[in-house]
């Protein structure tokens, strides 16, 4: 009997299904994985990273994920891969014309026949459904982290601007800028760190201070601001996450991705290897230099930028484990230290490189105000609010464990000849608790500095003036007041984005340029 019913459905489906049919079945269930895919991806993305650019995505996807939480990978897998497929074999199942092959006995009362009156206008209309589900997708997808910002980053790749050949300032690494007594300089990048979380009042956006010690560490020292209050500068294009904001800052330039070529190819071993930036500078100055991480180096490509620039040692989550300094089992989470423990290593980390006689550089990324991994530290830190306001009361305990940090520091013999600088990466991916339509900066504050500023308030900056302010700041002296595409917010010098505006930068950063080309493929001596 079952050997009848095979060859009697094998005859039907050969005899019934020409190859144009199995082309089409085939098509359709192809866009219903894109369409699903498209919507799993969107509400994924919005939930761990909330709206990135396209080259912000473009970029990850490009780069290693080695140093990637394994729950994030294994979320993408679940919820953008495996979910996605099963559901789309389930709606091609449900909407497929059985009725041509299916003309056995055998289906006459079979659990298809029960379900055919309500998959008939499935059947019927199938293909203008995959339509819809298609175009829904888009405008999802769309709507979540600008789908269309992929179609402009596709045109701009054969529009180039003359941006860089205007503004653009070299200086080389061989050039003389600091005076005979070097300076200490100490960085520290506090994850997603932003003006905003003062209050109303003290120039924020929330009605009470979110971050009472940051806000006093910005009033006593320097704290350039785009108001007359505690302020920071914007995010520009190709700035907006943590590589990028460290590129930004460091280097004077947005993240681009290459063009013509993968340069993220043979094992990665190059990251913008053309551009001069502060720790090439600092490294041509005999700098011992340093950098702690609390996630793992080889994630977005940090320890290859940090490679090819200064050669400087990165001592990450995966270096503590191999010391003994972190249990060979210990993992708190998706990313790697929380900062309490970070704070205790950068310690040490400092009291070693103080020993030495050389002026050292020593630069820190913490982890725990991530927003998709967002970490209290319930040892040290009391919650106050609601689980959806947990990150308000990370944001609390991170301000407590900087505070602490800094004044550590102050306490030190280097201290007298260190300048502090404490930075955001980049705004926060937590857009939800912030009031909507209002301006948000990302927060600075200098320590400690061996210039004062001329005026400080009321200045229109962005990342990029980060790079020669930090090298002013220092004492080194910049004869035009400016590198690469910064200018010292210590000096009067307008910034490019008092010269211009966001819109116009944005505009022509996120163009082609020859100058960025030789960032990537190393074409010019700078």
């Amino acid at each position: 009997m079952k050997i009848v019913f095979i060859k009697t459905l094998y005859e039907n489906i050969k005899k019934k299904i020409s190859l144009f049919q199995y082309v089409g079945e085939f098509l359709v269930f192809l866009f219903y994985i894109a369409a699903l895919f498209l919507f799993a991806f969107s509400f994924y993305i919005s939930r761990e990273f909330d709206s990135p650019s396209a080259e912000q995505i473009l970029f990850h996807f490009l780069m290693p994920l080695n140093g990637t939480g394994s729950e994030i990978v294994n979320s993408f897998l679940l919820n953008c891969m495996l979910v996605p497929f099963i559901i789309a074999i389930i709606l091609f199942l449900f909407s497929y014309d059985y009725k041509n092959i299916f003309e056995s006995n055998y289906f006459q009362y079979s659990i298809l026949r029960i379900f055919s009156y309500l998959r008939k206008p499935f059947v019927k209309y199938r293909y203008l459904f995959v339509i819809f589900l298609l175009i829904s997708s888009f405008v999802t997808a769309n709507s979540f982290f600008g789908i269309t910002g992929f179609v402009k980053y596709v045109y701009n790749k054969t529009e180039f601007s003359d941006f860089y050949e205007k503004n653009y300032i070299f200086l080389n690494n061989n050039t003389n800028i600091f005076p005979e007594k070097k300076q200490n300089l100490i960085v520290i990048y506090v994850e997603s760190l932003e003006s905003s979380f003062v209050s109303v009042d003290e120039g924020g956006l929330f009605e009470s201070d979110l971050m009472p010690e940051i806000n006093t560490l910005a009033k006593l020292n320097i704290n350039f601001s785009h108001n007359d209050k505690i302020g920071g500068f914007k995010q520009l294009y190709g700035t907006s996450w943590t590589i990028a904001g460290l590129i930004a800052s460091t280097c004077g330039i947005p993240l681009k991705l290459p063009f013509e070529k993968n340069l993220y190819d043979n094992k990665y071993r190059y990251f913008l290897p053309g551009a001069n930036c502060l720790t090439d500078i600092l490294a041509a100055n005999d700098y011992n230099i340093s950098f702690l991480l609390g996630s793992s180096k080889d994630f977005a490509g940090i320890d290859i930028f940090l490679k090819n620039h200064g050669q400087i040692p990165v001592k990450d989550f995966n270096y503590y484990k191999s010391v003994g300094k972190i249990d060979i089992n210990y993992n708190r989470g998706k990313w790697g230290i929380e900062d309490n423990r970070l704070y205790a290593l950068a310690k040490e980390e400092l009291s070693d490189l103080s020993m030495n006689k050389q002026p050292f550089a020593f630069f820190m990324m913490t982890i725990d105000t991530h927003m998709s991994d967002e970490f209290l530290d319930k040892r040290i830190c009391e919650k106050k609010n609601e689980r959806e306001y947990k990150y308000i009361d990370v944001m609390r305990c991170a301000s407590m464990q900087l505070d602490n940090f800094v004044n550590w520091i102050k306490k030190q013999k280097f201290y007298k000849d260190t300048t502090v600088v404490i930075l955001g990466d980049h705004l926060s991916m937590n857009k939800k608790i912030f009031p909507e339509g209002k301006g948000r900066k990302i927060l600075n504050i200098f320590i400690n500095a061996r210039k004062k500023p001329r005026f400080m308030k009321s200045r229109y900056f962005s990342h990029f003036d980060i790079y020669p302010s930090i090298l002013v700041s220092m004492g080194a002296n910049l004869d035009n007041k400016g590198i690469a595409l910064g200018r010292s917010l210590f000096d009067k010098n307008q910034t490019l984005l008092e010269k211009y505006s966001a819109r116009i930068m944005n505009a022509e950063l996120i163009k082609r340029s020859k100058i960025y080309d030789c960032f990537i493929f190393n074409c010019l001596q700078l």
